[in-house]
């Protein structure tokens, strides 16, 4: 109950982000087409652990945090780093999305996650593009999708020890698997026992820009099949507030639908409001796709302030960003932004009430 009226005083102040990503690494072990940050891959600035210690201390409470990269498995302090935000901002989710080779390592350091966070619901979240052969070649990495299973079907062992663990899969659409998604979907419900279908589109500036020629017919279409099998699997899902997730859902659907077929703004965005974005080396931005600007989106780099992020987000440089995005109507497609601009959309608690009632 804690954290629903601070998220209820939040949409009111909005003091506070609702959502953080921190980067945990640039380091990857994979070359992926799609990838939005392959030029920032495997830099040499990353936080140290006392940093990151700091970093945590500073942070409010807040109910959403994803740990990415990179591959943020290769960061052996993984765990450590996790338990240190968890503790200071007791978050309701942690999502931590992976490529699923380092099977062993991702089973360790999950284990010892779980311990250290037993009142959280831990999402670790496994990209699957493809299957197969296609998985490897897109991924640039041989025997990548039979690690990849093997990591799903370890995690649903160690679901079974933990009942806030959820395992969910990423599918991103692309022009080189959209006529695949469907399948990959297939397989993911029979072969992995998925809490979670995430499925959106390619963002930003890939490593391989063909790959964003996509039909949003196709994404469409998927996207009202995966509302269907939500509907049917709502009884039985163990995510937290599921209702509200799957109501959610369908307004971030409908909203990267009408994005991509009219290529214009639709809807309010929150980012540098309600979301940031903390890079490996310290850099906050307000979300993923201004990063590619530099300087221009930069809210600032954490380690000129002390590591205080309250510091920096209080800053006047945040506030002139944000009026920049309001004013410009900044739109895109990125699931984890639509995720909350649709969720503190005005219209969001009449849609719910609505649908709660139905």
């Amino acid at each position: 109950m804690k954290h629903y009226l601070q998220s209820a005083m939040n949409y009111v102040a909005r003091t506070r982000p609702f959502e953080t990503t921190v980067f945990l690494t640039s380091s990857c072990n994979f070359r992926c087409d799609h990838c939005f940050y392959w030029n920032e891959l495997n830099r040499k600035e990353e936080l140290t652990l006392e940093e990151f210690r700091l970093l945590a201390q500073s942070m409010p409470t807040l109910e959403r945090f994803q740990f990415t990269g990179g591959e943020p498995f290769l960061r052996k302090d993984i765990d450590e780093i996790i338990a240190e935000f968890y503790r200071c901002s007791r978050p309701m989710y942690i999502t931590i999305p992976t490529n699923g080779y380092l099977t062993n390592t991702i089973i360790e350091k999950t284990e010892s996650i779980m311990k250290m966070a037993p009142d959280c619901f831990v999402n670790i979240s496994l990209q699957l593009n493809d299957l197969g052969e296609k998985r490897d070649e897109s991924v640039k990495v041989k025997g990548s999708f039979d690690h990849l299973v093997n990591t799903a079907r370890e995690l649903n062992i160690l679901k079974t020890k933990f009942p806030n663990l959820g395992l969910t899969v990423i599918c991103i659409q692309t022009a080189a698997n959209q006529h695949r998604v469907r399948q990959i979907y297939d397989f993911a419900q029979d072969e992995f026992e998925v809490d979670n279908f995430a499925y959106s589109v390619v963002r930003g500036n890939p490593k391989k820009p063909d790959v964003k020629n996509i039909d949003p017919r196709i994404y469409h279409q998927m996207c009202n099949h995966l509302l269907e099998s939500y509907k049917e699997k709502s009884a039985d899902s163990k995510i937290p507030l599921y209702r509200l997730f799957l109501t959610n859902r369908e307004l971030v659907y409908d909203y990267t639908y009408r994005t991509l077929v009219q290529d214009s703004y639709q809807i309010k965005c929150y980012a540098g409001i309600l979301r940031a974005v903390i890079l490996e080396n310290g850099d906050v931005y307000p979300c993923e796709i201004l990063m590619e600007h530099g300087d221009e989106y930069s809210l600032g780099n954490l380690r000129d302030f002390d590591m205080d992020f309250m510091r920096l987000w209080k800053s006047e440089k945040r506030k002139e960003i944000t009026r920049r995005i309001a004013e410009q109507k900044c739109f895109c497609t990125h699931g984890c932004d639509m995720m909350v601009n649709t969720m503190f959309n005005k219209k969001f608690p009449f849609l719910v009430m609505r649908k709660l009632i139905s």
